[in-house]
Order: structure tokens, then sequence, then C-alpha cells
């Protein structure tokens, strides 16, 4: 666990803080070392034209994450920790103004049919990629550190 953080109780704080740096740029050590991974296995987000959004260094305590959003292309790499997915193609992408905790615990179970989610687990050294404007949720199972490089297209 990671020392800095305290435990997260729900039931106390349902949505708490958590640590995301969005000022990183190629040139830092963490960023260039991450950018190496990303290009291993998916070097054509790198040559596109419309290219690299952004590059995000997180940390968070467990029972956070990302509530159900969509965007463009993205890929994260989990260096502690582990994350449960929540995936939903293009047609069904959603947003949800509920932190991912309260969404989990009272819209998840609800969710039928082709809104029920692919579902999958990352850990660390796990890469995860995310297509164009698929929706995603994340919900971190343990306390977490990871980065991720968004892209514009």
């Amino acid at each position: 666990s990671l020392r800095a953080m305290d435990p997260h109780a729900p039931a106390a704080d349902p949505s708490p803080d958590w640590l995301v740096e969005y000022g990183l740029e190629e040139g830092d050590a963490l960023v260039d070392s991450h950018a190496r991974i990303v290009r291993r296995y998916f070097a054509e987000l790198y040559e596109d034209k419309l290219g690299l959004s952004n590059y995000q260094f997180m940390v968070a305590p467990r029972q956070t994450g990302a509530s159900p959003h969509f965007h463009y292309t993205s890929a994260r790499l989990m260096v502690h920790g582990r994350a449960r997915w929540f995936l939903w193609p293009v047609a069904h992408a959603f947003y949800s103004s509920r932190d991912i905790h309260t969404w989990y615990q009272t819209d998840y179970a609800t969710l039928a049919g082709a809104a029920r989610p692919l579902e999958c687990v990352q850990g660390p050294g796990d890469l995860m990629y995310v297509p164009p404007l698929w929706g995603h949720g994340v919900l971190y199972l343990e306390d977490t550190a990871g980065m991720a490089s968004l892209f514009r297209a």
C-alpha cells in the first residue's frame, strides 16, 4: 500500500481526492519511460497527425477512480495496485456525474443487456488500451499509481 495515503472509508467520504498530474512533458524521465512502453505496442498512436493530447500521472486510494465517461484514445500503464475496468462500445458510451464508488453501488446492478459493460482487472505492469470514444470507468481495488497517455484521435 502507498504509505502517504490515508485509507478510504466510502461511508464517511464518498468522493475522496486523488492526485492527477497533467503537467508532465516529454523529456521527463517518468514520461519518457512510459512513452517507450506505449510506443512498443501502439506506435501508430504517436504517428497520427493529431497526436498526443497529454500525459497523466495518477495516485489514488482504493475505492476511488473515474466515473463512466468517454474521450479519444488512451493507454494506461498500472505501476502499483489493481483496478477494475468497465468498458462500453461507442454506441453505449455515456457520462455519469456520480463518483465511481457511488455509481458502482447504485447504478451498476441495474445495467442489463447491451448496457452491461465488458470488464477486466488491470494489475501492476498491465497496459490498458481504450479505443477512441469507448465508454469506460475505473474502480481502484487497491491504492494505485499509474501513468496514462491521452491522444487526440
